[in-house]
């Protein structure tokens, strides 16, 4: 069981035991590199990522499931879906980013598609003065199509975000072409988009 997780220095540090959210708020603190779990954060709680690493779930299975998370400032949430026969799964109740960033990678094998079930909430940052563009980042293998899913889009704040991905929305959901990448909500955004017909980047 762990109550806060610090991790610093940079490079990957795989954590592969159970992990039992038994408070109210836990808090990640990655300083530099990556935090890469591959075991399941049971319980529903709040799950805080502060610093200028990032956390990663890692795996066909590894999910926060039940638990609402939030990325502070310079802070990166991973969905990674790039281990063999990994296609996707529920990895989060919520998601919050306050300066954040979202990252899915996907599978070569197969399609792949991640959900978060409730809110993906875009915020300004807590703290006064520090940079606030959350951005929303899918990473495609040439051979299969990367989905992100998503309950809802919420703004807060004058938060704002940039998503951006291999041909995203390029092609059709249904069709699941390669090499392309498509955000879903499940409930259509009532906020005005803007963009998407900028330059790959």
């Amino acid at each position: 069981t762990i109550f806060d997780i610090t991790k610093a220095g940079a490079g990957t540090l795989l954590y592969s035991g159970n992990i039992s959210a038994l408070s109210s708020n836990q808090t990640v603190n990655v300083s530099a590199g990556t935090l890469a779990i591959i075991s399941n954060l049971t319980g529903g709680y709040g799950i805080t990522i502060n610093g200028a690493g990032g956390l990663s779930f890692r795996g066909a299975t590894t999910n926060a499931a039940a638990s609402s998370i939030t990325a502070n400032a310079g802070s990166a949430l991973t969905f990674d879906s790039s281990t063999v026969s990994a296609t996707g799964t529920t990895r989060a109740a919520s998601l919050t980013l306050k300066g954040g960033a979202l990252n899915i990678l996907g599978n070569a094998g197969a399609n792949s598609s991640d959900s978060i079930t409730g809110y993906l909430t875009v915020n300004a940052p807590s703290t006064f003065g520090t940079a606030g563009a959350n951005t929303v980042s899918l990473t495609p293998d040439t051979a299969a199509n990367t989905r992100l899913t998503a309950g809802s889009l919420v703004r807060s704040n004058n938060g704002a975000v940039f998503f951006r991905g291999t041909n995203l929305g390029a092609s059709t959901i249904p069709s699941n072409t390669a090499n392309a990448t498509n955000i879903v909500f499940t409930t259509a955004p009532t906020a005005q988009l803007v963009g998407g017909n900028g330059t790959a980047g």
